[in-house]
């Protein structure tokens, strides 16, 4: 059975006069998988719409602050995708890699194990049917690794 060929149909107000130019807005259009999962992560992760400040400066600050913590997260979730078995050490530092194992008591190894790992601070299972881990879990994660980097520096 013969398979049609698929066809895609892109729309846009920027001037394509040849194939390069058309190359340039395929290459343009295919970033926005990467923007919605940033915003996925600020908005379903840190709830930043349930925030209720009733001044703008203190908004964007909050959003600016939680963009740099997001694009950390984000960055961290392509490397558990592109690269999965790659050395923990390379990506995370070293006091993070610290107390998880001893939080958890596990041995990280890999990116991926440091992700899921961080994503188990903050709820997730990790059952085989459970596939991988939400924003919100793991920015609850995240938020606990904060916390108990707070209380070892009081100590």
């Amino acid at each position: 059975m013969e398979h049609p060929e698929l066809e895609w149909l892109l729309i846009t107000n920027l001037s394509v006069q040849n194939e390069a130019e058309a190359i340039r807005i395929v290459n343009i259009y295919q970033q926005r998988w990467l923007i919605e999962e940033y915003y996925k992560a600020i908005k379903t992760g840190f709830r930043i719409e349930n925030k209720q400040f009733k001044q703008r400066n203190r908004f964007l600050a909050l959003f600016g602050m939680v963009g740099i913590i997001a694009t950390q997260l984000l960055a961290l979730k392509e490397h558990c995708h592109l690269a999965p078995t790659q050395k923990v050490e390379k990506e995370i530092p070293k006091r993070w890699i610290t107390l998880i194992e001893r939080v958890l008591n596990v041995k990280l190894e890999t990116v991926r194990d440091f992700w899921r790992s961080l994503a188990r601070l903050g709820g997730f299972i990790g059952r085989k049917s459970d596939g991988e881990p939400g924003w919100q879990t793991i920015w609850k994660g995240y938020r606990r690794l904060q916390d108990i980097l707070m209380r070892a520096d009081n100590l």
